[in-house]
């Protein structure tokens, strides 16, 4: 293996936790076609140590990925947990790309390539800015469109900041300014074997309540009325409630503070688990947007503690079953 391998292979360093992470960075590109081109930001292997933040902005926002003590998290969320991995992979990827070919560097084509600064108006590029502890700049770069055409492929078009020379780099990265693209998107998921009850109350404070009959598979709607009157409209009603349950996404996340949980447009959902755990949240129809918070002290274990003072934007056909009301899952023999 050529020295240069070994070099890169050991690279990717990143303190986590006060701990070490390696991060293995591979390259099978021909040897002399990466000496003759060079790394886009040459030494920012060496330096990875230093990194605090790593800040990605667009035109139209910024978010901060801090380290902490703790690992690390979305500075602009009150440190909530991002996955150490979502940090090494832009890290790793910035390191890798490596010079192809030279673009433009006139100032007025940045914009062709996506690379113009990003305070321009209508820029479509983002500023991708690794920071030390005191907030220095390690290296920063402007990420701009990926490359297209034969021989294109797998590269994207990059540029320095204060540089004018954009360049057609080998390698790819995302660079994200939604913070609930940084975080993990697994909300929760409750099998419907650990699920015991499920009361749902409307706005207009009907309720559709599911119980399991005994300890089989089974449940069955508690407001149903005796004697046969009415019976469900299909049989797997209330199978499509609780299996909403077994798999809840986050599509993005926002303080409590700035999301809106009118009565007229909220439903709640209490969730008693067979251990007589209970799971219990709000959650709103915004502007044909499903948000959704959870109630104190009753929010699904493995969670952050930050959780609690988020709200959550969920798929909206996740929550179409939930949100059926009573006249919508039972019907009324004729006459």
């Amino acid at each position: 293996m050529r020295a240069r391998s070994f070099l890169i292979l050991g690279a990717v360093t990143l303190l986590v936790g006060g701990a070490a992470v390696i991060a293995v960075v591979g390259d099978d590109r021909p040897q002399s076609a990466v000496q003759a081109a060079g790394p886009v930001l040459p030494g920012l292997r060496d330096r990875l140590a230093d990194v605090a933040d790593v800040v990605v902005r667009d035109a139209a926002q910024t978010v901060t990925i801090r380290r902490t003590a703790d690992g690390w998290g979305v500075a602009e969320l009150g440190n909530y947990p991002v996955p150490p991995e979502k940090v090494r992979e832009i890290v790793r990827a910035l390191v890798q790309l490596e010079k192809a070919e030279v673009k433009t560097s006139r100032a007025d084509q940045w914009s062709r390539l996506s690379v113009e600064d990003v305070e321009t108006a209508g820029a479509t590029s983002k500023l991708v800015s690794l920071r030390n502890a005191a907030g220095e700049v390690v290296a920063q770069l402007l990420i701009g469109k990926s490359g297209s055409g034969v021989g294109a492929e797998g590269s994207t078009y990059v540029r320095v900041p204060g540089e004018p020379q954009a360049w057609l780099a080998r390698g790819t990265l995302t660079a994200n300014t939604k913070p609930g693209d940084w975080v993990d998107r697994r909300l929760f998921a409750i099998p419907t074997g650990d699920i015991q009850q499920v009361r749902i109350v409307h706005p207009d404070k009907s309720t559709v309540t599911l119980i399991r009959e005994g300890d089989g598979p089974n449940f069955r709607l508690a407001e149903l009325p005796a004697g046969g009157k009415a019976k469900l409209k299909r049989p797997d009603e209330l199978d499509e409630i609780v299996q909403a349950l077994n798999d809840m996404p986050s599509e993005d996340l926002a303080p409590l503070a700035e999301r809106q949980f009118p009565p007229s447009k909220t439903i709640r959902v209490t969730i008693t688990r067979t251990d007589g755990s209970i799971v219990a949240f709000d959650v709103a129809d915004e502007g044909g947007e499903r948000w959704l918070r959870f109630l104190d002290g009753r929010m699904p274990a493995g969670l952050p503690a930050a959780a609690t003072t988020m709200a959550f934007q969920v798929p909206a056909w996740k929550l179409t079953p939930l949100e059926r009301k009573l006249a919508e899952l039972i019907e009324k023999p004729a006459g």
